[in-house]
C-alpha cells in the first residue's frame, strides 16, 4: 500500500488578510504537490505575528502532516518575521548562516550589475535574511534576494518560501524539489477525469453518487453544474492519487457507472 503524504500550506502576511494582495501561491502549490502525490490536508492564512506562526508550527506533529510549506515573510524589513516564528515554534535559535549570507551577497552584486540596486553593501537589513534556524538549509533564490529555508524537524519537514510568486516558483522547482522527491512517494501522481451528463440537475444523481463514493473511497468524486448549464448538463469530476495504472482503472470504473445516463 502506498503511503499518503499529508501536506499543509501556511500563507503569511497582513497584506493578504486585508485584501491588498490577490494571493495565488496556495493554489499553485496545491497543484504542484498533488501532482507529485501529496495530499493537502489544510491551507491557512495567518497574520505577521511570531506567536501565531509558532503555534501553527507546534501543531504540526498533532495534525500529522509530513510536509509544511510557508509563503511570505522572509525579506529584510522588520515585519518579515516568518523565520522568527518558526524558530520559536521549533525551539531552535536563529543563527547567521554563512551559505545564506554568500547567496545574498551574490544576488546583490548581480542586481548592482543589472542596474536594479544602487549598492551591494551588506547592510544589517540585508544580513537579517541570512539568519535562519540552526541546522536549517538555505535554498538559493535566483529571482530575488531572500533565500528559502528547508528544515527537517523529526516527523515534519518545513520549507519557508518567499511570498513573491516568481521567487516562490523558482525556489520550489530548482532548490526545494530534490528534498520533496525524497519525501513524496515515487511513481505516485494525481489523475483527474470528468464526464458530462445530460441531466437537469445534480439532485437526480445524488443517490447514485453516494453509492459510487462508498465503493471508491480512495477517489474524490465531485458533481457540479457543467459549463453549459443552460443546456441542462452536470459534470462529474473524479480525482485520484496513486500509481498511474491503478488510479486510471478505478476512475474508468466510476465513469462507466454513469455512462448509461447519457
Amino acid at each position: 500500500m502506498i503511503e499518503r503524504i499529508n501536506c499543509k500550506i501556511i500563507i503569511i502576511g497582513n497584506e493578504v488578510l486585508d485584501g491588498q494582495v490577490h494571493e495565488a501561491n496556495a493554489f499553485w502549490m496545491i497543484n504542484r504537490l498533488t501532482e507529485m502525490g501529496g495530499i493537502i490536508k489544510k491551507v491557512i492564512y495567518i497574520e505577521d505575528d511570531i506567536q501565531t506562526i509558532a503555534e501553527e508550527i507546534r501543531n504540526e506533529p498533532i495534525e500529522n502532516c509530513r510536509i509544511l510549506i510557508t509563503s511570505g515573510g522572509l525579506g529584510p524589513t522588520d515585519d518579515d518575521i516568518t523565520l522568527a516564528g518558526v524558530s520559536v515554534g521549533l525551539k531552535i535559535p536563529l543563527k547567521m548562516n554563512e551559505e545564506a549570507l554568500t547567496m545574498i551577497r551574490y544576488r546583490y552584486r548581480k542586481l548592482l550589475e543589472e542596474g536594479k540596486t544602487s549598492t551591494c553593501e551588506m547592510t544589517e537589513e540585508r544580513k537579517k535574511m541570512s539568519y535562519i534556524p540552526e541546522y536549517a538549509i538555505p535554498l538559493y533564490n535566483d529571482v530575488g534576494t531572500a533565500p528559502g529555508v528547508f528544515i527537517n524537524s523529526g516527523k515534519v519537514s518545513i520549507a519557508a518560501l518567499p511570498g513573491v510568486p516568481d521567487e516562490l516558483k523558482y525556489i520550489f522547482y530548482n532548490s526545494l524539489m530534490p528534498f520533496l522527491k525524497n519525501i513524496l512517494p515515487s511513481g505516485v501522481i494525481k489523475i483527474q477525469k470528468s464526464i458530462v451528463l445530460k441531466i437537469i440537475d445534480e439532485s437526480l444523481i445524488a443517490e447514485k453518487l453516494s453509492i459510487v463514493r462508498k465503493n471508491h473511497k480512495d477517489l474524490y468524486i465531485k458533481s457540479k453544474p457543467g459549463k453549459e448549464i443552460t443546456n441542462n448538463k452536470v459534470e462529474i469530476v473524479i480525482t485520484g492519487i496513486g500509481t498511474k495504472e491503478k488510479i486510471e482503472n478505478e476512475i474508468d470504473e466510476v465513469i462507466s457507472c454513469f455512462n448509461h445516463i447519457n
